[in-house]
């Protein structure tokens, strides 16, 4: 759909990083189907028995909140230290490994997308400061970058 809009500036760049999240969390999707189908079967019958491993909700936590902050409109920042070298090494390792032992180990693709996602949401806080409010505000859908409300709960 072509909203009229031009293809620069910082919306678009918003647009290209939120579409390259969803397009990795939809590459390991079948990696994660058998789980979801099993969170969904327990939901359904309430056995609310906790989970190990990969099951548990925790281990899921870096997607939930890299998430919830693509939700709230915050774009990550722009990294100009030596640590930007992470990210790139980071996303290369992982493709690079996909290619060569996605198919044969495939299950550790898991693993390795969500540090991914813990290293996103790492540089996310890593621009402002990381406080249990600003948490609260992310949690809750409240003041994004610049100020202004993104359409969120108003705070009290």
């Amino acid at each position: 759909m072509y909203t009229g809009a031009p293809r620069s500036g910082p919306n678009y760049n918003f647009y290209n990083y939120t579409h390259s999240v969803l397009i990795l969390m939809l590459w390991v999707l079948p990696i994660n189907i058998p789980v979801l189908l099993v969170w969904a079967h327990n939901l359904a019958v309430h056995w609310l028995t906790p989970f190990s491993s990969h099951h548990n909700v925790l281990s899921i936590m870096p997607y939930l909140i890299l998430v919830e902050t693509l939700t709230c409109g915050k774009m990550i920042p722009r990294v100009t230290s030596r640590v930007r070298y992470i990210t790139n090494v980071l996303l290369f390792s992982l493709a690079v490994y996909a290619a060569v032992y996605g198919v044969t180990y495939a299950y550790l693709l898991h693993h390795l997308v969500n540090f991914l996602c813990a290293w996103l949401v790492a540089v996310h806080f890593s621009s402002s400061e990381v406080s249990l409010q600003g948490l609260i505000q992310i949690l809750e859908g409240g003041v994004g970058d610049d100020g202004d409300d993104k359409g969120g709960k108003k705070m009290p």
